[in-house]
């Protein structure tokens, strides 16, 4: 085998293990947010009413404030990068309209000589 095959073979191999080692972090933060769902389901039967209602809503609150700043610094990021490109832009077709005077004048210029 060349060094080169060997190379991509070490490389697959470690692709491989940071992928499970990844999937494994994820699974054991998966079950830990399922364990702790459960812990709060089971402390708000029994609780008063009104202290479940008010945890729920809180809950419900902290989570769809930050759902709203991730969307948003998402869209921002959108927004940032669509106006760095039409700024790049802006240069290239300002030469383009000049040049498409420029010709037009001489265009007529020489039609009317």
């Amino acid at each position: 085998m060349s060094k080169k095959q060997l190379n991509s073979i070490g490389n697959t191999i470690s692709g491989i293990i940071v992928l499970l080692i990844c999937g494994y972090t994820i699974f054991r933060i998966f079950m830990a947010f399922i364990g702790y769902v459960r812990n709060f389901i089971n402390t708000l039967s029994n609780m008063d009413a009104v202290v479940t209602v008010a945890l729920i809503t809180g809950s419900l609150s902290f989570l769809s404030v930050c759902i709203s700043s991730i969307v948003s610094k998402i869209l921002e990021y959108k927004q940032n990068t669509k106006r760095y490109l039409y700024e790049i832009k802006e240069a290239p077709y300002s030469e383009f309209i000049d040049m498409v005077y420029r010709f037009h004048k001489t265009f007529h210029l020489s039609r009317t000589i």
